[in-house]
């Protein structure tokens, strides 16, 4: 336990740390704080998010073809507001605009009529005429769901998408604006998490090799189960990297304000994407976590086993380097961004996971044996 902890402390050096600060920093600034800063970005983005979380208030987590009979009604009551605004405006009067339907099909070629349309929706920001877009986007889904079937090719897609038609989890009122800002700040911040892990594991070995540490410590008792204890610090301080990361990322990601959207079902109508299993929001979130964390031990092998081979940092990075874009890779297409969408194989994301886990795994086990004959000789 002593020399765990010991290489525990080691790997905490402050230098990698204040370097892991730095990049998180430069990372955030380049590609979370977009997401955390303007979700939901623009209208009618923002009047989707608002009117979709008024809907759980009024028809709870799915709406059935009533409830849509409600709010067609709903969206109705918002169109006589606009027309009501425009039989207020003199502009409007004067080039005979009275109701909404008028506005929605003016000539925009036309200098007078693309001049009012802009002053309305861009300068006075009449909050009614975003309403009725985000309205009317929620109808067009609402009404189109199952249709784009034949988009997949695959018949395991086709059957999947027919099985979400057959039950309640379509009629979800989840909107894939709040998927997508989700799945980009975690996925991203997945890549940062491999970084991280990458920066401290790799020196779990390579210092020792450098300080001519390495020919001495199996000369005694404890260095015969030093990788042993070097690996277990690793894998600890991976575990405890990823969870300072997450826990960092959900004290941003809570100000986002998507909390009455972890029950509903994320295979909805109106979201985008459609997936292999019946997630709620919070369940694939959870799926997203675990996710992360295998992707970070599986990071944090390969990086003890280079370190362990590698005869100088040129070489560890000449060789970690192609491993971190591997892994990035895959997590931003479909480890952990877009994971278990039907837009992918399902065998493909299982079977990754496994491969990694896999070829990390024997790279350990080989230098575990390799170890030992260290020891004998």
């Amino acid at each position: 336990m002593r020399v765990f902890l010991y290489e525990l402390r080691k790997l905490f050096n402050w230098k990698v740390l204040l370097l892991i600060l730095f990049i998180s920093f430069l990372f955030y600034k380049l590609f979370l704080s977009f997401y955390f800063e303007n979700f939901p970005n623009g209208r009618p983005a923002k009047d989707e998010f608002m009117i979709t979380k008024e809907m759980i208030n009024k028809y709870g987590h799915e709406m059935d073809e009533k409830e849509f009979q409600h709010f067609k009604n709903w969206y109705k009551q918002k169109k006589d507001e606009a027309n009501a605004y425009l039989k207020s405006q003199q502009d409007a009067e004067k080039l005979g605009i009275t109701t909404y339907e008028q506005f929605r099909q003016l000539d925009l070629t036309n200098k007078q009529y693309a001049d009012f349309h802009e002053k309305v929706v861009f300068v006075d920001q009449a909050d009614v005429f975003w309403e009725l877009q985000a309205f009317e986007n929620i109808i067009e889904q609402y009404e189109s769901k199952g249709r784009d079937i034949e988009s997949y090719t695959d018949e395991d897609q086709q059957e999947r998408v027919k099985q979400i038609m057959a039950n309640n989890d379509v009629n979800s009122v989840f909107p894939y604006l709040v998927y997508e800002n989700y799945n980009e700040l975690t996925r991203f911040w997945t890549v940062l998490i491999i970084i991280s892990v990458v920066m401290v594991t790799c020196r779990v070995h390579i210092t020792d090799r450098l300080n001519n540490a390495i020919s001495l410590q199996y000369t005694t008792k404890t260095g015969r189960n030093l990788f042993s204890a070097k690996l277990l610090a690793a894998l600890a301080a991976t575990a405890l990297i990823t969870t300072v990361q997450i826990v960092i990322f959900w004290f941003f990601y809570l100000g986002n304000g998507t909390q009455a959207f972890f029950p509903l079902s994320i295979n909805s109508f109106y979201n985008f994407y459609y997936f292999w299993f019946d997630f709620t929001f919070e369940g694939y979130i959870i799926t997203t976590v675990i996710a992360t964390y295998i992707v970070a031990i599986v990071a944090a092998l390969f990086s003890v086993f280079f370190s362990r081979i590698a005869q100088n940092y040129i070489t560890l990075i000449g060789s970690l380097v192609p491993i971190v874009v591997l892994l990035s890779y895959c997590t931003l297409k479909y480890l952990v961004g877009e994971l278990f969408a039907i837009l992918h194989p399902l065998m493909l994301t299982i079977g990754t996971f496994l491969v990694l886990i896999a070829i990390s795994t024997i790279f350990i086990i080989y230098r575990m044996k390799q170890e030992k004959l260290v020891d004998l000789i």
